[in-house]
């Protein structure tokens, strides 16, 4: 049974910047690829990913640099701490499932390639094929109808089996782009499902 679902909505995503986790020292801690500016992040010689908040989500547009619109590949990872209950009425809580609502303009060349859930520095979670032959997108593009309802059906959905929670929840993407070039991907939201042992 679910006691708590908790949610970010996606327009709250991190993106990390290139080297940084094996940064040691200031020095390591500057290392991103030349050029990297707020919002942008450079994938490859040729091809860079915008990274645009928008009311409904977090956009990555994928670019060519030069304006030749040359498709280009290269990955990035983004982040999203999700609201953690720790322990409910003296109860250690679970992570159940890991939940995320995104879409593509271009499913075959650009999507997540990976999902893995953190409780702190401890990952408990790997997904590293996470939406081959599933569908994406809890409603599809923006709607200002207030009263559609979303297909959950369509979610991204990946088991936790019940882990202990000791700390705070987050959730990293990575972002793929595969010979592809003007095309973008939305991070709606994403959320995680927790329980009381029992």
């Amino acid at each position: 049974m679910v006691l708590h679902a908790s949610w970010t909505h996606g327009n709250s995503v991190l993106v990390e910047r290139w080297r940084v986790p094996e940064a040691a020292n200031d020095r390591g801690a500057a290392a991103g690829p030349l050029g990297d500016t707020e919002g942008t992040t450079h994938v490859d010689a040729e091809v860079s990913f915008a990274c645009v908040r928008l009311g409904w989500a977090t956009r990555f547009v994928v670019f060519d640099r030069e304006g030749r619109h040359n498709p280009g590949s290269g990955d990035l990872w983004c982040h999203v701490a999700v609201p953690t209950p720790v322990v409910i009425a003296g109860n250690r809580v679970q992570a159940d499932t890991v939940m995320v609502n995104w879409e593509s303009s271009k499913r075959s060349s650009l999507f997540v390639a990976a999902v893995h859930v953190w409780d702190g520095n401890k990952r408990i979670f790997v997904d590293g094929k996470p939406f081959l032959g599933d569908s994406a997108g809890g409603i599809t593009a923006r709607s200002k109808d207030p009263n559609v309802i979303p297909n959950l059906n369509l979610l991204y959905r990946g088991n936790l089996r019940r882990r202990l929670i000791y700390f705070g929840v987050s959730v990293s993407l990575r972002i793929r782009a595969r010979e592809t070039v003007d095309e973008y991907l939305e991070i709606r939201s994403v959320g995680i499902d927790f329980e009381l042992p029992g």
